[in-house]
């Protein structure tokens, strides 16, 4: 009987981390500088008007 290989057992295509994280700085290196900043993990802060419930908003009819 044949063995089936595991999903978590690396095959002889599988890149290792090293490999990884040097392509990754190369392509990275490649990227202009808007290009980098578009990419990163938190959007630039952008200014929003403040803003109120409309059940804050009371109303006195007196």
């Amino acid at each position: 009987m044949k063995k089936t290989q595991k999903a978590t057992e690396p095959t002889i295509c599988d890149p290792t981390p090293e490999q990884i994280r040097k392509r990754s700085q190369e392509v990275r290196s490649r990227w202009s500088k808007r290009v980098r900043a578009s990419r990163r993990c938190l959007p630039a802060p952008v200014w929003m008007p403040p803003t109120i419930a409309v059940t804050e908003v009371v109303i006195d009819n007196t």
